[in-house]
């Protein structure tokens, strides 16, 4: 298995009414993390040695940024936003909708207006960076439409709360038979829909190949001995149709209390709001994670596309 760490430098030129001479550049550097559940075996201890040593490797790329930011005189005057795309290629992390697949961490620096050394429980998700950096170089991100919404007021200390509920999904196709899932989450409590819950959940990048995840076979070899590897593998590959979790008192997700009766009108409510967020994205559920509706789509794409006339010679 390759684990590659990706590192995303991005920046944004803004137009003229957006600019002013306060305005900051922006600099988005992003990585993977790695928060999940493993089986300790040799070749789990080999994989993870080599993630870790490109931990240390991104480390020094970040190094050379804030160099470069510092030896330019730009330093005083970047929004740098230090965030990951999702954990790493493990099972139960990256292309997954459980905490350690989505549960992502943040570091932001602003010199002279985020102040050093605080942190926030305040809720947010990608789709709020841009209107957060819109925001920030002056600009009204009210205006153009975005789904997401500015957090500058929590980085300049102003809230401490942002969102209610923040969102997720996952569907599989190409990386494996249609598994698609949904996910919302507020400040306490985890809610996860398996819309197809009666199929067998396969990522190919996970389970298919030595070259993938050399540690995978060890798993399952392990699952007749080791109670521990046998519930994680069944964990990944066989999932109920709804999950609950309480993030506070069982934060690494292991019991499932969608069947709890105390928390019928909490798992009532995620429900109710993720069938609200699902209608208001035009999700249709399980039918977008298929072959025939991502056609349908590219055809649509394409039907919409102007037609360019041929060029006469």
């Amino acid at each position: 298995m390759s684990h590659r760490f990706l590192l995303w430098v991005a920046g944004w030129v803004f137009s003229a009414n957006l600019t002013q001479a306060a305005a900051p550049n922006f600099l988005v550097i992003m990585a993977d993390d790695a928060s999940f559940h493993v089986v300790d075996t040799p070749e789990t201890r080999a994989e993870m040695v080599a993630y870790y040593a490109e931990y240390e490797y991104m480390d020094m790329q970040v190094g050379e940024i804030l160099r470069t930011l510092a030896e330019t005189g730009r330093a005083q005057d970047t929004l740098l936003l230090f965030t990951s795309e999702q954990s790493g290629q493990w099972p139960g992390a990256k292309w997954t909708n459980w905490e350690a697949g989505i549960h992502t961490g943040m570091v932001v620096r602003w010199p002279g207006r985020v102040a050093r050394g605080t942190s926030t429980d305040a809720l947010v998700q990608y789709a709020d960076v841009l209107p957060t950096f819109v925001e920030a170089a002056g600009g009204d991100p009210g205006k153009a439409g975005f789904d997401g919404r500015s957090f500058l007021p929590v980085l300049l200390g102003k809230t401490t709360k942002h969102r209610d509920y923040v969102y997720a999904m996952h569907n599989n196709l190409p990386g494996g038979p249609s598994y698609p899932i949904r996910a919302v989450l507020d400040a306490r409590h985890h809610y996860v829909r398996n819309l197809n819950p009666h199929t067998l959940y396969i990522e190919k990048h996970v389970t298919g190949r030595i070259e993938h995840g050399r540690y995978w076979p060890s798993w399952m070899w392990s699952t007749a001995t080791d109670p521990h590897a046998y519930a994680m593998v069944q964990r990944y590959l066989r999932r109920p149709a709804e999950e609950l979790y309480d993030l506070i008192a069982g934060p690494f997700e292991l019991h499932n209390l969608a069947a709890d009766p105390t928390l019928a009108d909490t798992k009532r409510r995620l429900s109710a709001e993720l069938d609200r967020w699902m209608r208001e994205q035009r999700d249709p559920g399980a039918e977008v994670d298929s072959v025939a509706y991502r056609q349908r789509h590219i055809e649509s794409v394409q039907a919409s596309l102007p037609v360019q006339a041929g060029k006469k010679k």
